[in-house]
């Protein structure tokens, strides 16, 4: 379900012509990009390229475009202020990003740790290692906030108080999957989330491999833990590829599917990776920069509130959906929240999407 709006925000004059743009028929990302490349500004552009909107179509889609975007979420326009310079790298950087989190979407040095839905347990403890581990060295960890792999990166960095980036495959009013809800609030109070999609669309298949193009682009390396032979994974380490950004990969046991994608990576010379600094040498870091380590002992010691005890409680029986573990605490939302955080914890683990255990 969509989140609550703001009624009215002003988009100002660039975003608003950069969204004419990029709504006019014939004109995708690739060209609006050469447009105001060659014109300075989307308004230049607006006001001079052929077959270009009027100006009063700007104006009605920036209004639209306020009265959609969340409270607290903001716009970035290509070529504007706050905009990655790093997506120039593409081909097609996307004309329009909405935003929303205190960081800003440009970092220092950032790495990308992603991977399968269907991670095994040791998948999704290497991934929040070392997610962590390079968090703590003051790295910022890129994702996208998938079940799996990504939601260990993103609580990985966040167990470290470091930066950690959610680029999503549908607009910022959908939380998606609703598993991760827990985790997409820790990133409004403490990360960043973006996004191409506008603020009411809804999460669609072919938007996430769209969504990869982005995760690969905003880093300075992309580590893939664990893949499958086909998988959204691949598709991001072939975007990395093809601009330039390093690929590293988790090597995994033969006979397990999920290491099928990162053993093909590792034969087409990927960097191979069983720790942080694998990727920290990869990267050519000199450790200038770095932040206290949160140890697991540490978060070990945070107070559990209510629907976190009556949580535990009912996985100390036996396994169980998240459907009925929100019966329990009043809602899905406060489920989910609850689950994030005792995942973090390392005090349930998940058996499925919406399934889980109290960890052995």
């Amino acid at each position: 379900m969509a989140a609550l709006t703001r009624p009215a925000f002003r988009v100002s004059p660039e975003i608003a012509a950069a969204l004419a743009l990029a709504g006019t028929a014939g004109f995708g990302p690739a060209t609006v990009r050469r447009l105001i490349d060659r014109h300075g500004s989307a308004i230049r552009a607006l006001e001079e390229a052929p077959g270009a909107p009027q100006p009063r179509v700007a104006r009605r889609l920036g209004d639209e475009a306020g009265r959609e975007l969340p409270a607290g979420a903001r716009m970035l326009s290509y070529g504007g202020p706050g905009y990655p310079g790093c997506l120039a790298r593409l081909h097609d950087p996307p004309v329009v990003l909405w935003a929303a989190g205190p960081l800003p979407v440009e970092a220092g040095t950032s790495v990308a740790v992603v991977g399968t839905r269907t991670a095994t347990a040791d998948g999704r403890r290497l991934a929040r290692r070392i997610a962590r581990d390079l968090a703590c060295r003051g790295i910022r960890i890129i994702s996208g906030l998938a079940r799996g792999i990504d939601a260990e990166a993103h609580w990985g960095a966040l167990e470290a108080e470091g930066e950690t980036l959610a680029v999503l495959g549908s607009g910022l009013n959908f939380e998606y999957p609703r598993l991760n809800r827990g985790l997409y609030a820790e990133l409004r109070r403490s990360g960043a989330l973006l996004t191409e999609f506008a603020p009411n669309e809804r999460p669609a298949a072919h938007q996430f491999p769209r969504r990869n193009r982005i995760v690969a682009a905003l880093a300075d390396a992309v580590l893939i833990v664990q893949a499958g032979w086909k998988s959204g994974a691949r598709i991001t380490a072939s975007h990395a590829a093809d601009i330039g950004v390093d690929v590293l990969a988790c090597p995994g046991p033969v006979d397990l599917s999920a290491s099928e994608g990162c053993h093909a990576l590792l034969k087409d010379g990927a960097g191979l990776v069983t720790c942080a600094d694998d990727v920290l040498q990869a990267l050519a870091w000199d450790g200038s920069r770095s932040v206290p380590v949160t140890r697991d002992h540490d978060m070990a010691c945070l107070t559990l509130d209510d629907s976190d005890r009556r949580i535990m409680d009912r996985l100390a029986e036996s396994p169980a959906d998240i459907d009925e573990l929100a019966g329990l605490v009043g809602g899905p939302g406060l489920a989910a929240s609850s689950l994030g955080r005792l995942e973090a914890l390392g005090r349930v683990s998940a058996l499925a999407a919406t399934r889980f255990e109290r960890a052995r």
